[in-house]
């Protein structure tokens, strides 16, 4: 990521709401993006507002509670997320060689598997 970090003048927090945005669009605000990447909300609060003046987001107020601010991604954003997908995807491709589809979808089964024990543990810790 060091290479879009450079080639856009913008920093990995920035990247990483960008990509939570494009991936999660049921959730953006400041609020979901510090509770599920778990990111300090003075953190999210200073990339967001970088991020807006850089013209990658605009903020909108909800029409219902003005407390709320949604996060919009703008067409600038769409070169970050290129970017950080040619970039993901040449570092799967790295992170796979040797590995046949077959181990792929059993490595996926084991992963989602381990994903709904996480979930589940944090249910009953709450």
């Amino acid at each position: 990521m060091e290479e879009a970090t450079e080639k856009l003048s913008i920093t990995q927090t920035e990247i990483e709401i960008i990509m939570f945005l494009f991936n999660n669009p049921d959730y953006d605000t400041a609020k979901d993006i510090s509770e599920l990447r778990k990111f300090p909300k003075s953190c999210v609060s200073k990339a967001v507002d970088n991020l807006i003046k850089k013209d990658y987001l605009e903020s909108l107020v909800d029409i219902s509670d003005r407390r709320i601010i949604h996060l919009k991604l703008k067409e600038p954003s769409k070169q970050v997320i290129e970017l950080s997908q040619k970039i993901r995807a040449h570092f799967l491709e790295i992170l796979c060689q040797g590995i046949s589809d077959k181990e792929k979808e059993e490595l996926l089964k084991i992963l989602s598997t381990i994903s709904m024990n996480v979930k589940e543990a944090l249910k009953e810790k709450c």
